[in-house]
């Protein structure tokens, strides 16, 4: 947990290509988040605005339905 508290202070207020890459000798999110199912798919995008949230929202709710079987 500690590695992810530090990973969000070190590039909180960064850009979205900086968030992915990191910042000198820190990795991003491509390095630390590569194998999470539910963000993986999210890290070759160009841009991470409203649209691309709300894109992911619509995905995790959909993934959470589909496990709990809520209809």
């Amino acid at each position: 947990m500690r590695l992810v508290l530090t990973l969000n202070a070190s590039i909180r207020d960064a850009d979205w290509a900086t968030k992915k890459s990191g910042l000198g000798d820190r990795g991003g999110l491509k390095k630390y988040a590569e194998g999470i199912e539910t963000l993986s798919a999210y890290l070759d995008a160009e841009e991470w605005d409203e649209a691309a949230i709300q894109k992911r929202a619509d995905d995790l709710t959909a993934r959470a339905l589909e496990t709990w079987s809520i209809s």
